[in-house]
């Protein structure tokens, strides 16, 4: 199951006292048709011949709820490829999760079925995650098979919850049912596709169902995540009627949660904050300074675990064993924010390339990261992310809506509030990598030096800084290699280290900065009485981007990102460049006139320096697919660089 950065407990006053309570009786049918598949399907690896999924809420005698799962999913599997994906299934077991039945057939297209042999599932342990697994084997598939499988679980319940109806192959018909008792009263939503949606509210229960047949193959897309692009239903719980008319777990209860479990301290909380802050140094005049220090000593002391325990609450532990979670050090920030008097939010956070979150659909399933919002200089904090600092946070929780935790007082009345806003992502300017580079030859060894200067901020690489400095020397080695490699030949690296400061004004407030010295025999060619030199290789390599199909989904940058490149060649004695103008190139697209992307490169000569400059730049995350043949060229304009070769002749 999920893991919500939120709980909410619900207590139900109304308890149904059931002696035994089983899932509704689900069959397949007993003489399966094999249908004719539509010709446009037919060169798929797979066609999902039905989909459907049962969720029935119900209270054990305690009064909880938990969830009977129905899975039932039937494919053609019209390839080997398919063939070898579908004969083994797993199910993930443990956390709550209890298998009641399984069952598993193949069917020919003569009719003839094959049961699953029940003797075949095991169990295994992944040996990373220590999560357990059954895996059970449906043997003698071949292809053009009918393979279909029921499983029935029991679960934890959920509040919130989705449902997905498309899937990198075609499907024919999807159904998905949820089934409450008549005190919960569930809101749904579809998205990305036209899904019939039914409510049925009962006296005993509600059953809420949505239906879609012919459901096409999404496929993966450059520069376009794929799950938000997803035909799905979105499902939450609005009501409990046993508790009254109001609505329930909307975003305000999420504030007043969120207030309530890290600005309400108890025990030695205030004591274990009054040493931390005895320990950062706070006597700096500007505010950035303040919170930057605060933020370097948190992420210097306290290591931060992917999951959440109750022990991450108190922070006696945490400061005792210098080990949080992301909600345990969000109270940290929080309480030290405050009470140095720093105007602070508290910001829930969805991945947009997960799930962009919905602010007209309060599900709490969105709010998977947290943020922390500093109004007074406009900057996030990541407070769970080592590698990030003050201004830097992961690319994909910005261009999108996050939950901002507002805290209000009323006399001595604290509490708070829920504000829908954009997290907005960071301009181009902030996330740069840029480079620097002289050439010259040694015609007579045939030798390239190259020296070259690479400056990397915010989130274009700003963060290698903090990786870096925990690796070992020869790990260092390694990575700067790699970082700073190109497609040609193993170069000879005369220096390779970094730089605290660059002195070129582009680059001023670089993060950081690799300094490498290289010679290579593979940046000229003899040609005759003419030399090739592959200057556009001096860049390393670029990516490219082709598409033959038709284009289906906007364009959506990560983030917004500049490129400067700044190539100095020395032009030998004797020689002269007979095609100057071949580093010469002018790719950019404007919309209302606005540049948004553009790739631009001019050469200069001066004295016995070819000089080019090339500014690249994309500033903004979203546009319309209409744009992509324009988009696209600017991307492929940098590969297209790297095939820049001067021809140089003697005078």
């Amino acid at each position: 199951m999920k893991t919500y950065y939120i709980t909410f407990c619900l207590v139900f006053s109304h308890l149904l006292a059931l002696a035994q309570i089983a899932p509704s009786e689900y069959k397949w049918e007993s003489k399966p048709a094999y249908i004719t598949i539509p010709e446009e399907f037919t060169s798929e690896d797979r066609v999902g011949l039905y989909s459907f999924e049962r969720y029935e809420y119900f209270h054990n005698q305690e009064g909880n709820l938990f969830v009977f799962q129905t899975v039932h999913r039937k494919f053609r599997a019209l390839n080997d490829k398919a063939v070898n994906q579908l004969n083994t299934l797993s199910m993930e077991i443990g956390n709550g999760v209890e298998l009641i039945d399984i069952k598993a057939r193949t069917i020919n297209e003569d009719g003839k079925i094959v049961n699953f042999d029940e003797s075949s599932i095991k169990e295994v342990t992944d040996d990373e995650s220590h999560d357990k697994y059954k895996i059970f084997a449906i043997d003698g598939i071949e292809v053009g098979n009918d393979i279909e499988y029921i499983m029935v679980k029991k679960i934890p319940s959920d509040y919130f919850g989705r449902a997905y109806f498309q899937y990198p192959y075609p499907v024919l018909k999807a159904r998905w049912e949820l089934s409450s008792p008549a005190t919960l009263i569930y809101d749904t939503k579809a998205y990305n596709a036209d899904i019939k949606l039914d409510n049925q509210l009962g006296e005993e229960r509600n059953v809420y169902t949505a239906e879609m047949k012919n459901i096409p193959a999404l496929k993966e897309e450059k520069f376009a995540y794929l799950n938000p692009r997803r035909a799905r239903v979105e499902y939450r719980l609005a009501y409990n009627t046993d508790q009254g008319k109001f609505p329930i777990l909307t975003w305000d209860h999420v504030a007043q949660r969120i207030y309530a479990n890290n600005y309400l301290l108890e025990g030695k909380d205030q004591e274990v904050l009054d040493k931390m802050k005895s320990e950062i140094d706070l006597s700096v005049s500007s505010l950035r300074e303040k919170i930057t220090n605060v933020e370097n000593y948190l992420k210097k002391n306290i290591l931060i675990q992917e999951f959440h325990a109750p022990e991450f609450d108190n922070l006696e532990f945490v400061a005792q064993n210098k080990v949080s979670s992301e909600r345990g050090i969000v109270k940290i920030y929080a309480n030290l924010f405050k009470q140095l008097g720093i105007q602070h939010n508290i910001v829930l956070a969805s991945d947009r390339d997960i799930f962009p979150l919905d602010k007209d659909f309060s599900s709490w399933d969105y709010l998977r990261k947290y943020l922390i919002y500093l109004p007074e200089i406009d900057q996030y904090i990541a407070p769970a992310n080592l590698q990030f600092r003050l201004g830097c946070f992961p690319a994909t929780l910005g261009a999108s809506d996050g939950l901002f935790v507002e805290l209000v007082k009323v006399g001595n009345f604290e509490s708070a509030v829920a504000q829908l806003k954009e997290i907005k992502a960071s301009d181009y300017h902030e996330n740069y990598d840029h480079m620097f580079i002289k050439m010259d030859l040694n015609i007579d060894e045939s030798l390239t030096h190259i020296i070259t200067e690479r400056c990397f901020h915010g989130l274009s690489g700003g963060f290698f800084k903090q990786f870096y400095s925990m690796m070992d020397e020869k790990a260092k080695g390694e990575f700067l290699k790699n970082i700073m490699a190109t497609k040609l030949g193993k170069p000879e690296y005369k220096e390779m280290t970094t730089h605290e400061k660059s002195e070129k004004p582009q680059a001023s407030d670089a993060d950081f900065i690799i300094y490498a010295d290289v010679m290579s025999e593979d940046f000229m060619e003899q040609a005759g009485n003419k030399i090739l030199v592959n200057i556009g290789e001096s860049i390393g390599p670029q990516s490219e981007m082709y598409q033959e199909e038709e284009r289906k989904a906007d364009i959506e940058n990560e983030f917004n990102r500049w490129y400067i490149r700044n190539i100095e060649f020395t032009i030998p004695e004797d020689y002269s460049i007979s095609n100057p103008e071949v580093a010469d190139m002018n790719v950019s697209h404007e919309v209302d006139g606005e540049t948004l992307f553009k790739f631009v490169s001019k050469h200069r000569i001066e004295g016995n320096k070819y000089i080019v400059e090339i500014d690249e730049f994309y500033n903004q995350i979203y546009t319309d697919k209409k744009h992509i043949e324009a988009f696209r060229n600017v991307v492929n304009a940098a590969a297209d660089f790297n095939k820049v070769v001067l021809i140089l002749e003697e005078k």
